[in-house]
């Protein structure tokens, strides 16, 4: 037998099965083939086969399962996740992953964007039954590293029979929910965190389920290095608690090559453009002031990035900045002490399809820099310009 796949010559198990209630099945077989997988999945996950005479190797379909021999009932745990878009329709979160079944499972993985909400659909068709809920967040699997303030608790509604939207409110783990019905369907919502992390829900009563969660943009692309004509750059030490935050959907890979690569075309002497901030690798909120909250709009669905104009000669800026204009919705952030000044470029809208939430409520002088695909006139002057050139 092969138990960890480092190729030894695989045993005879006919005797080591020999007046079992199995023997029959494998007494034609000349071996039995276990090879494992790890992954990101949890667990041992293992798949039995044999070989025929011929040499072929055939898997071996799982017979169902008999829990007669622990003396437990087989999982009866109806489980779903929905999510609530942002035009108030109700989404099903179908599981990446699941064992024991569709929705009735030992463990399901999902995978759901960060600031969304989510609704939670239970049910246990057995007995009267009371649930608990424990969780552990996991935030460094969406690349902050940081825990000077901890991750504020998960935000849950009470449980009910209603499936009405209801407010949620933050609540530690453990989360014990009172006596539930039999054979009703249940439910509760879930606010999920604005920054990205990994959540790990186990759930018991009605025998018990797990929960891996991503919390996550999915399919962002990291930004290479050495081969444009650009720095990836992370010029101050805030950043050295989301050290890899330069990722973005393959459209804003895509622009700032193009802006990069235009850029050194009509000034071949000039130096590199530096590109500071785009997202983290697994988007959310980059919380630079480390206290999980988003200190400003942007940056979190991998469709902006900032360029350093302190970086680029004057004489240059308005060029670049026609650039930006013809390929990009670009602004300027503008300066304030100890604060560098950039611009800052998003993928267009009608390109991405992605929801932008603009700079409303954002305390920085932010000024929009282009009407269309040309530079505003009137907005010209304070584009170009730098009033502090701290970075």
């Amino acid at each position: 037998m092969d138990f960890d796949s480092r190729n030894k010559e695989p045993e005879s198990v006919t005797t080591l099965l020999k007046d079992t209630a199995i023997e029959s099945v494998v007494t034609s077989a000349k071996e039995i083939i276990v090879p494992y997988r790890t992954g990101t999945g949890p667990g041992l996950m293992m798949e039995f086969g044999t070989r025929s005479d011929s040499g072929e190797g055939i898997t071996m379909q799982p017979a169902q399962t008999d829990n007669s021999y622990t003396g437990e009932e087989p999982l009866e745990l109806y489980v779903k996740l929905e999510i609530l878009t942002k035009t108030g329709e109700l989404v099903e979160v179908k599981p990446i992953k699941s064992a024991g079944g569709a929705n009735r499972a030992n463990f399901n993985q999902y995978s759901v964007r960060p600031n969304t909400r989510g609704r939670w659909t239970l049910s246990c068709s057995k007995h009267p039954w009371t649930a608990k809920k424990d969780y552990i967040s996991y935030p460094s699997y969406g690349g902050h590293q940081h825990s000077n303030i901890p991750p504020p608790p998960v935000a849950i509604s009470s449980i009910s029979l209603s499936a009405s939207t209801a407010p949620v409110h933050a609540t530690p783990s453990p989360i014990i929910f009172p006596n539930l019905q039999g054979s009703a369907t249940h439910y509760y919502w879930e606010q999920f965190p604005v920054f990205a992390t990994g959540i790990i829900e186990h759930f018991s009563g009605c025998g018990s389920a797990t929960n891996y969660i991503s919390v996550q943009v999915s399919g962002l692309i990291e930004l290479p290095g050495g081969e444009n004509y650009y720095y990836a750059f992370n010029p101050w030490g805030s950043n050295a608690y989301h050290g890899d935050n330069h990722y973005g959907t393959q459209k804003l890979i895509d622009l700032v090559k193009i802006v990069a690569d235009t850029y050194a075309v009509a000034f071949p002497a000039a130096d590199r453009l530096y590109i500071f901030d785009m997202s983290l690798f697994q988007g959310g909120v980059i919380d630079v002031n480390r206290d999980w909250k988003k200190p400003f709009p942007g940056h979190d669905t991998g469709i902006d990035a900032d360029i350093s104009k302190k970086m680029v000669p004057l004489e240059n800026r308005k060029k670049l900045l026609e650039i930006m204009c013809a390929n990009a919705d670009t602004y300027s952030e503008q300066d304030v002490p100890g604060e560098a000044s950039y611009f800052h470029i998003r993928v267009l809208k009608t390109e991405t399809g992605a929801p932008t939430e603009g700079f409303a409520g954002d305390s920085r002088t932010i000024v929009k820099c282009c009407t269309g695909n040309e530079i505003n006139p009137g907005a010209l002057k304070a584009c170009i310009s730098t009033q502090t050139l701290t970075r």
